[in-house]
């Protein structure tokens, strides 16, 4: 009965571990009235997962969740506006081949929708590699690029924690109050540190 209490504790604790940050990011994202807090929120709550994901399982979060925020405040909202424009950008080309009667419009069709795949992709790297190195945001879009097409076991991974996630919000609604992105995030930490590690041993191979 110990081991089965001493597991049901820790499953608790992590519950709440993941309520209590995924409230904290809806609570700073508000307080930057949305627009300005989305990011700093979101840079702030992979922070914490890469601690937790790291073994430092006692940090205090709202202390390192808030540090975080102010820390990053500006630099990552520069990133989401580089990625929100990026978008923008591939959106705007869609519509503008859907639009197109032409032939030309429809050859540029497939590249288009692999440049789009390709920025999905690269999505589910860039926080993770934001909170994990001290680099410039076009860095970051960059090495996610390059991360995302030299592990792709850990993409996959990825995908599938996604998909997961998605399936079980969507089936019970209300888990996306307390669990939406704090359990994202630490899935996609968890699989993006799966890749830096590896390429850690790579870079400390000899030549």
């Amino acid at each position: 009965m110990s081991g089965l209490m001493s597991a049901f504790y820790r499953i608790s604790e992590w519950i709440m571990r993941f309520a209590y940050l995924n409230i904290l990011w809806i609570f700073f994202t508000l307080t930057g009235l949305i627009v300005l807090g989305i990011f700093p929120a979101t840079v702030a709550i992979f922070a914490v997962n890469r601690k937790w994901v790291m073994g430092e399982t006692d940090i205090p979060v709202f202390e390192t969740f808030w540090s975080t925020y102010k820390t990053e405040f500006l630099k990552s909202n520069l990133l989401g506006l580089t990625l929100i424009a990026i978008g923008c950008i591939l959106y705007m080309d869609y519509r503008i081949i859907m639009d197109s009667a032409s032939e030309i419009g429809k050859i540029f069709f497939i590249p288009l929708l692999v440049f789009i795949f390709l920025y999905s992709l690269l999505l589910l790297y860039v926080f993770p590699l934001f909170t994990n190195y001290d680099i410039k945001i076009f860095q970051v879009i960059k090495t996610s690029l390059i991360m995302m097409v030299l592990y792709p076991l850990s993409t996959i991974m990825m995908v599938i924690s996604c998909v997961i996630v998605y399936y079980v919000m969507n089936l019970v609604p209300g888990l996306i109050l307390f669990f939406g992105l704090s359990s994202l995030s630490f899935l996609l930490t968890w699989c993006a540190h799966y890749a830096f590690a590896k390429n850690q041993k790579k870079e400390a191979l000899p030549e």
